[in-house]
């Protein structure tokens, strides 16, 4: 493995490698470990690759597991009687194995990764028999945050659900975040607006001081008001949040600002009749206020 690389090391092995999945992404293995094989958990194998100076370094290749499937068990007839444990009928007939359960396992591939280049797609399939591992909390810290939380420029919005509480935190970038379009998507309750709400937090928290403006049609917001006094958001400097919130009836809008599409938008539905007088009505205006003189215009308005 390179200096450039982040180490995923774990000394727990939960499967091995059976071959590849229904697409080139993929690749399926075998486990008896029904603990730590959970739907999104995170997973890697090693792999060599050649090399110019032919050192051939190690590569671990990082995956995520997105289905699995109950392939061998104990015979159904054990399970019929619900009086009777199915551990105890095994162990009368000689079976005593601690997990008689066997599972395939399939994972998407992520790829190697890289502290300056990302991650990376091996283009190289896991060999059949080769091992998969568990990814470990450092590595994945590593991986998933480019901060620490409560250093500047970074949102800690919680922690991976799959591991121990605060093993591995996800802090995002600010500056990546607010650089460009961000979209929060998920189905319905599911956590939408409190994530947006998490991300406005840290982004008036002491260590990032940003100004916010956010549009709430639904009154979901309301509730930041409480950052004004709260001590989690002020600093030793004298900083704390300042919060202003401007209701409906706060906001007065001009009706010489709006076009023909807002007051449409804002009467109730109309006829096809109806909107076309409303048309040449708001063009007739709309011509008359362009002849105005500029002093009574203003006056007008």
């Amino acid at each position: 493995m390179t200096s450039a690389s982040v180490s995923l090391a774990s000394l727990h092995t939960i499967g091995t490698v059976k071959g590849p999945g229904e697409n080139g992404n993929q690749y399926v293995f075998i486990t008896a470990d029904n603990r730590h094989v959970k739907i999104g958990e995170f997973v890697y194998y090693e792999t060599k690759v050649e090399s110019a100076n032919g050192q051939n370094p190690t590569l671990q290749i990082l995956g995520k597991i997105s289905a699995r499937c109950l392939i061998d068990h104990l015979p159904d007839r054990i399970f019929a009687d619900t009086e009777i444990s199915p551990e105890a009928i095994a162990a009368l007939v000689g079976f005593v194995h601690p997990n008689p359960e066997i599972y395939e396992v399939t994972v998407d591939v992520i790829g190697h990764f890289h502290r300056s280049l990302g991650f990376m797609n091996p283009r190289k399939a896991p060999d059949p028999g080769a091992k998969v591992y568990l990814a470990s909390d450092v590595g994945l810290r590593q991986i998933l945050s480019k901060k620490q939380p409560g250093e500047i420029g970074s949102a800690f919005i919680g922690s991976l659900l799959l591991r121990d509480q605060d093993a591995v935190p996800v802090v995002l970038d600010v500056k990546e975040l607010v650089s460009t379009h961000m979209a929060i998507l998920a189905g319905t309750g599911s956590g939408k607006s409190y994530t947006a709400g998490v991300l406005v937090e840290e982004l008036m928290s002491p260590h990032n001081r940003a100004a916010v403006l956010i549009f709430d049609p639904h009154g979901e917001y309301g509730t930041l008001t409480e950052m004004r006094g709260h001590p989690a958001f002020a600093d030793a400097d004298g900083y704390v949040p300042q919060v202003k919130v401007l209701a409906p009836e706060d906001i007065r809008i001009r009706i010489s600002s709006l076009d023909y599409y807002d007051i449409l938008m804002l009467l109730p539905e109309m006829s096809d009749r109806q909107q076309s007088i409303l048309s040449k009505g708001f063009a007739l205006l709309k011509a008359r206020r362009q002849k105005m003189p500029a002093g009574r215009e203003r006056l007008d308005r």
